[in-house]
């Protein structure tokens, strides 16, 4: 950071040129002037072709597509948060008094056009602070020196070096010869052309406008007669007249007038040319022409890449001023104000470019990526990139824990088939019900404690079972693990189990038979 003085001295701009009219050798020799570096000619090329039809739009939507948007000052997280935020919580409220919003879109116009754009911070000085304020100055008067490698303003006081990031000087530009990124140089030929198609095509309209009459006198009519005839077609006013003479003998002989008119389809010309003229100029400022060119078939998907494409553009567009305004005007605003303040603290300003979220299509990508995850488990495979897929579809997934199973003791073998026989026996003579219900609500008693008495003794096993899935980390893996397993299982209390099940069962049904008999 210079010294302070540097800011003091004025910076008066010249009256700026008008040039309403060019001739194709004048766009030549602007282009010309301008790959060498000098814009004087450019600049007011650009001025006139603010009066075209299309191009003003083209350039006020890529310059909305910015300074549109969403506006933040964002601290840094490195190396000092703390001092960043306190920067924001100073600066963000003057912002727009130090940067207008008009001024910044002046500057980032020039960039666009011409590949290049400069400005100055004037600055207000109170008792207690230093408050720049960014002016935008005309770049007919800029040129490069290539022999001191710098820009060069030409002002009211004199030739300055500019010098972006002083204090004094804002430039924006692509590195070393932005300018021949401006899009001036592809524009001014198809600006020039359009010109002269628009004014053929009014000339056309206008021969066509009023045909050409022709006048049939004949050719043995009296002298007299026919120059009457040739003042009365004059007093018609028409701008073309063609003395036609006709009938050479007296058979048929009459005054007449006929229109001659344009029978072809050649005006189809002129609207095909200005089509495409502007079809260029839409690919040149917007990356693509799709939003005039869609049809109703394919229009979602043609609307969503021409919405990418734009988006892009706009993003690029706002880093790119992001970046140059903290480094050349947001730095020294801070760096006058707060004393040892380095470039690494100074917060960033930051256009939301983002183009809103479509609801509809995350939800498609939701599910999606949900039936994508479960048939990687089904098939036995982990995902080992859920962070990235969390960020990237804007979800949080936790994994669900098994239920915690809680043991129980296996039942003592042998299993006391007379205690449970007695007792179920004896409650059912006490319901005094027939053999035949008695029957059924004993086999289904019997059922009951069955399955009971089986939980307790498979409930061990699914534990085990659950933890093998847990640590398995494939497929292959599980099935190897739960080989080992099964080979180590021993069934003999389940088949005590079931052959108590199915003795009761029977002893159950003889004593129903007994008892109905």
């Amino acid at each position: 950071m210079q010294a302070r003085d540097i800011v003091a001295r004025a910076i008066t701009q010249w009256s700026v040129g008008i040039k309403p009219t060019w001739r194709i050798g004048e766009v030549r020799a602007a282009l010309r002037q301008h790959a060498d570096g000098d814009f004087s000619l450019s600049a007011q090329l650009v001025d006139t072709m603010g009066e075209d039809d299309i191009l003003p739009a083209l350039d006020e939507k890529r310059v909305d597509a910015v300074l549109g948007s969403d506006f933040e000052l964002c601290p840094v997280e490195e190396p000092n948060r703390q001092l960043s935020k306190r920067i924001c919580d100073r600066f963000e409220p003057l912002w727009w008094d130090m940067f207008p919003e008009s001024e910044l879109g002046e500057l980032f116009r020039w960039y666009r056009w011409l590949g290049v754009s400069v400005g100055v911070l004037d600055w207000e000085r109170t008792g207690t602070s230093w408050t720049p304020h960014l002016r935008v100055l005309h770049p007919q008067f800029l040129r490069w020196d290539p022999f001191r490698k710098k820009f060069i303003y030409s002002a009211q006081e004199g030739e300055f070096e500019v010098n972006p990031g002083d204090g004094r000087w804002v430039l924006l530009t692509d590195g070393q010869r932005g300018w021949m990124r401006g899009l001036v140089r592809p524009c001014a030929v198809d600006w020039i052309a359009k010109q002269l198609t628009i004014r053929d095509w009014n000339r056309y309209n206008e021969r066509h406008g009023l045909p050409i009459i022709k006048a049939f006198a004949p050719a043995i009519a009296e002298e007299p007669d026919q120059e009457q005839f040739w003042e009365d077609v004059k007093a018609i006013q028409s701008e073309v007249v063609a003395q036609l003479p006709s009938h050479l003998d007296d058979k048929g002989a009459k005054f007449d007038l006929e229109l001659l008119e344009a029978k072809d389809n050649s005006f189809a010309s002129f609207e095909k040319m200005l089509d495409r003229i502007d079809r260029r100029f839409m690919i040149l400022w917007l990356g693509s022409n799709l939003s005039t060119e869609i049809t109703t078939q394919g229009s979602q998907a043609a609307s969503e890449v021409h919405r990418g494409v734009e988006a892009a553009k706009a993003t690029a567009d706002g880093n790119k001023l992001s970046t140059e305004i903290r480094k050349q005007a947001l730095w020294p605003a801070v760096g006058f104000n707060i004393a040892a303040v380095e470039l690494a603290v100074v917060p960033w300003p930051k256009w939301n470019t983002e183009p809103p979220e479509d609801d509809q299509a995350n939800a498609k990508a939701t599910e999606s990526l949900s039936v994508a995850v479960k048939n990687f488990a089904d098939a036995g495979y982990d995902v080992d990139n859920l962070d990235e897929i969390e960020e990237r579809y804007n979800v949080k997934l936790v994994k669900r824990e098994p239920a915690p199973v809680t043991p129980v003791a296996p039942a003592t073998a042998p299993y006391a088939k007379q205690r449970t026989g007695a007792s179920l026996v004896a409650r059912l003579r006490a319901e005094a019900k027939t053999g035949e219900q008695s029957g059924q609500d004993y086999a289904d008693a019997l059922v009951a404690s069955g399955v009971q008495h089986s939980s307790s003794i498979v409930n061990g096993t699914l534990a085990t079972i659950i933890a093998e899935l847990d640590q398995a980390s494939s497929y292959e893996d599980l099935r190897q693990r739960l080989r080992e397993r099964y080979k180590a299982l021993d069934p003999a209390e389940l088949i005590d189990l079931t052959e108590a099940a199915m003795v009761l069962g029977e002893l159950a049904g003889r004593h129903a038979v007994d008892q109905d008999a």
